[in-house]
């Protein structure tokens, strides 16, 4: 697993009508949509604005894992270079965290935190 080359799109560059409509539909009062660009795919991910981004890739899969240590919680999203969202795994409380990644295992590398959470990932 290395970390993955993941840049950031602003707004105002999304050209895409059919994309540009997606993000105004997932904008929400908690964060703003972020676009990322990955190997030549565009996509929305779900993150806040005070969310710690990890980017790694292995496999020809993006992972991108959102961790948010005052609000406990932490998020894992999986994208491939042939589509978009392939899944996603949410835990939105300390006793969820504690019970997928033992206790303060929100705290340990993002490595670590992605290969736990792919675990519990369909197929």
């Amino acid at each position: 697993m290395k970390k993955a080359n993941v840049t950031f799109v602003k707004l105002r560059d999304i050209k895409d009508e059919a994309l540009a409509s997606i993000i105004k539909k997932t904008n929400r009062m908690y964060c703003m949509p972020l676009i990322i660009k990955w190997k030549g795919m565009h996509t929305t991910i779900g993150a806040g604005t005070s969310d710690d981004l990890d980017f790694y890739e292995e496999d020809k899969i993006l992972y991108v894992l959102s961790r948010n240590y005052n609000l406990d919680y932490v998020g894992l999203e999986t994208f491939s270079t042939c589509s978009s969202q392939i899944d996603n795994i949410f835990l939105q409380n300390q006793e969820e965290i504690e019970e997928v990644l033992s206790k303060n295992g929100i705290n340990k590398s993002a490595p670590w935190v992605i290969k736990t959470l792919r675990n519990y990932l369909c197929d």
